[in-house]
């Protein structure tokens, strides 16, 4: 299924929150719309064909008339409008990437086996921004199958500097020539 039509409805919200001067406000309305779908069934609800598409529009203006600008509002209507509810989330994630992109803002996770300090954070993130010339923002997430060291993902990069990694090429190294022999 081809949906380059998400990039297409990011983008046109983008370019309305640019020419109404409310990149920012949009950004933050955006990502409280993102949490109310990881926390509700919104999306099953908005993409529910068996319920009117003006039922649907008219629940989600109340529910969010006095949290989301207007235009927001609008812009979701459309997409229950085109039976895209089902992609809201990746809609509105795409959006955010687009925003970050604007400010030049590079968001990355940081994999680890126990969490890291508030120093070791900003030693990896110095060193990122310093490497990217942009601004950084680290997420740390445990993730005991590492074993030991960190890995670090982001759009631009992806480094793996863990224990997992090396025994794995170790392992690889290992097994490839008793292979090849046989």
């Amino acid at each position: 299924m081809n949906i380059s039509f998400i990039y297409s409805y990011s983008s046109f919200l983008f370019e309305t929150a640019t020419k109404e001067k409310k990149i920012k406000q949009y950004a933050k309305q955006v990502t409280f719309l993102l949490s109310v779908i990881h926390q509700t069934e919104l999306v099953s609800f908005l993409s529910n064909l068996s319920i009117e598409k003006e039922v649907r529009k008219q629940q989600f203006k109340l529910m969010f008339n006095k949290k989301l600008d207007t235009m927001l509002i609008y812009f979701v209507w459309t997409i229950i409008d085109f039976n895209r509810s089902n992609y809201l989330e990746k809609i509105l994630l795409s959006f955010l990437s687009i925003y970050d992109d604007y400010y030049g803002i590079n968001f990355a996770k940081v994999y680890s086996v126990y969490p890291l300090s508030e120093k070791q954070l900003n030693k990896i993130k110095k060193a990122l921004e310093q490497k990217y010339h942009s601004k950084v923002i680290l997420q740390n997430e445990i993730d005991p199958s590492i074993i030991g060291g960190i890995k670090v993902e982001s759009k631009r990069l992806s480094i793996d500097n863990t224990f997992k990694k090396k025994l794995d090429v170790i392992k690889q190294k290992c097994v490839s020539p008793i292979q090849q022999r046989s």
